[in-house]
């Protein structure tokens, strides 16, 4: 689904969006600028362009890929010109056409190198889940699912780029094979056994696919314009240490702490992205932040530094997310059937990506920790409770709306006053840990 060459021609989606191309060809009398989001650079590509002069026979044209000076290309009319496009590790391509003269331009091809590795992880993914469905189904229903599962992950895989080029044959054949295959395993598996089961299953498997498609084309992007303060106090953390994220011991002057915390005075405010932003989420969300930047440098370098930073941001909500998934199997795992497709239902629905993977908020990172306690509350683990409790509040403030919820547990548990305390020492416990470096750093 990623490799071989794909011709973006003027009757494409990308070609009247950014060309302004008709049926019949476009003529160029300016610079044209054709973006290529996401195109594979490691290891190479390569570009050709189909263009014939449309005045002056033999006026060349130039070409530019990235901003690099220009290269002179001679045109052969009705015949790809095929350019090596530098290897780089990051992503995405920017190519540039300036015409000494109209040019009619009739299509641009692209040649990627092959996803190997995205192609191996799918098939084991396929693979392993075939192997688990044969040891509960018959042979005929679990590879049908089989098929589906390899047929939608194909499907996923196929690059955003791509399908820019609909409806040119080559986009159209990296849509049809992995539906073809879909439909192929779900008939099968639709015909073999019980069709309820089989048809469950297949939405279950879609749902877990949407989510990571959506989580995968989301994560990188800018989010809400509060992404720069979250990138400002984890490239703080990063430089300077997490007990240095919100400023030195010189930016709180003995004495004007109280003054500070209650706005009468300045704090802080680092100069970062071309204008000072001041750090304003508590020290937890800090810490995740700046762990998730070092997991980024070293995971993502195929991310310019803005989408990386901004996908560092958004990890903790997708572990939130992962851990909301793996909270909801245990609460109801007595239902299989049931925390399924509760689980599914969270991953799959913008409830969940819309707030994390799209915009970057920190309310999927804590909303797993408030559920373990309000389970702890009702298990009667006062003290676990609250320190659950006080952890999520060091993440975001507002998991403090959750303490009534998690006090009245309590009472209908019988702890009563004892418990409450408790409960009260745990979260007091959990905040003073987190705050403690910063403490002992004078900051």
């Amino acid at each position: 689904m990623t490799s071989g060459p794909a011709s973006i021609r003027p009757d494409s989606i990308l070609w009247r969006r950014f060309a302004g191309g008709t049926p019949g060809g476009s003529h160029l009398r300016e610079e044209l600028v054709l973006p290529l989001p996401a195109l594979r650079r490691q290891g190479g590509a390569r570009l050709a362009i189909v263009a014939r002069a449309a005045t002056a026979p033999g006026a060349p044209l130039g070409i530019s890929i990235d901003g690099d000076p220009p290269s002179r290309l001679d045109l052969a009319p009705g015949r790809p010109v095929w350019l090596a496009m530098a290897p780089r590790d990051v992503d995405g391509a920017e190519v540039a056409l300036r015409p000494s003269a109209p040019v009619a331009l009739d299509g641009v091809l692209v040649a990627p190198r092959a996803e190997t590795a995205r192609a191996a992880t799918a098939g084991l993914a396929a693979a392993l889940l075939t192997l688990a469905l044969l040891r509960a189904r018959v042979v005929r229903e679990a590879v049908g699912l089989g098929l589906f599962a390899a047929g939608l992950l194909a499907l996923g895989s196929v690059p955003t780029w791509l399908l820019l080029a609909w409806p040119a044959p080559t986009t159209l054949v990296r849509l049809a094979l992995p539906l073809a295959t879909m439909a192929v395993g779900l008939v099968a598996a639709l015909r073999q056994g019980p069709r309820r089961f089989a048809a469950r299953t297949a939405l279950l498997i879609a749902a877990g696919a949407l989510g990571c498609w959506v989580r995968a084309s989301l994560l990188p992007s800018a989010g809400s314009w509060d992404v720069d303060y979250w990138r400002t106090a984890m490239l703080e953390g990063s430089r300077h240490g997490i007990a240095r994220a919100y400023g030195g011991p010189d930016d709180v002057p003995p004495g004007h702490l109280a003054a500070q915390l209650r706005g009468r005075e300045r704090v802080s405010a680092p100069r970062v992205l071309d204008r000072p932003i001041v750090v304003n989420y508590p020290p937890l969300a800090v810490v995740l932040w700046t762990a998730s930047w070092e997991l980024a440098r070293r995971w993502a370098p195929r991310l310019d530094p803005l989408e990386a930073q901004a996908l560092a941001t958004k990890i903790p909500s997708l572990v939130g997310d992962l851990a909301a998934i793996a909270v909801l199997l245990w609460i109801h795992r007595a239902r299989p059937w049931r925390a399924a497709t509760l689980a599914a239902l969270y991953w799959a629905t913008p409830v969940s990506w819309l707030n994390s993977a799209a915009q970057g908020f920190q309310d999927g990172a804590y909303a797993p920790l408030l559920v373990v306690a309000l389970a702890a509350a009702a298990a009667g683990h006062a003290f676990w409770a609250g320190a659950t409790l006080g952890a999520a509040a060091m993440i975001k403030l507002p998991a403090l709306l959750v303490a009534p919820a998690v006090a009245a547990a309590l009472v209908a548990r019988g702890r009563g006053a004892t418990g409450l305390a408790l409960a009260a020492a745990g979260g007091l416990a959990a905040i003073a840990a987190v705050f403690l470096p910063f403490a002992l750093a004078g900051t």
